[in-house]
């Protein structure tokens, strides 16, 4: 909400929830209110702020009460993004669920792509499967801007590639090249 009243109106009232998942306002903007709110509602922040590319202002904190508060960002794809990495498994692990995490899987990286040397990248791929049973491959969706709702609806993955320096991907070549792999956090399921 860009208001911080009806904010903090809207989390107060939200007494029959077991954590409170909002979208926006998260970041460092004129209109980015949910840090003030939590704070004046008396939240104790766990984590300000995440690694990763998209979705770096992503937060989390205790109510006094007990139940947590998960800030995403307002971006739809590093809400997304960051829903599939935190919320869906808070909420799988508070409904009692063994396995909280969606399944990593191992894949060949077609696509060269650039590290960052501080933050990891969470990019959404298409997977290929081999008809001969080998190694998925993973493609990039298309561009990778955050604002790219495209890149995020078209996606069966998120490869990770984790921060440092260089590049990696290129996939495999006829001619014996090292394929490049990466772990992907598979989306979707595979018939």
């Amino acid at each position: 909400s860009d208001d911080p009243a009806a904010l903090r109106a809207r989390s107060e009232a939200a007494q029959d929830v077991d954590l409170i998942i909002t979208a926006g306002g998260v970041s460092v903007g004129d209109r980015d209110y949910v840090r003030e709110v939590m704070a004046a509602l008396g939240v104790r922040p766990v984590v300000q702020r995440v690694k990763i590319r998209p979705g770096g202002p992503t937060a989390f904190g205790v109510l006094p009460d007990g139940r947590g508060w998960l800030a995403l960002p307002g971006n739809p794809v590093s809400a997304m993004v960051t829903f599939e990495l935190f919320g869906r498994p808070a909420i799988r692990k508070m409904m009692g669920h063994a396995e909280v995490y969606r399944r990593m899987m191992r894949v060949v990286l077609d696509d060269v792509v650039r590290r960052d040397p501080v933050l990891d990248l969470y990019l959404r791929v298409v997977l290929t499967y081999p008809e001969d049973g080998g190694m998925p491959h993973a493609r990039l969706t298309g561009p990778q801007g955050s604002g790219m709702l495209t890149s995020m609806a078209k996606a069966d993955g998120l490869v990770v590639v984790e921060a440092g320096g260089g590049g990696m991907g290129g996939g495999v070549n006829g001619e014996g090249k090292t394929r490049s792999e990466a772990s992907c956090l598979r989306l979707s399921s595979h018939a």
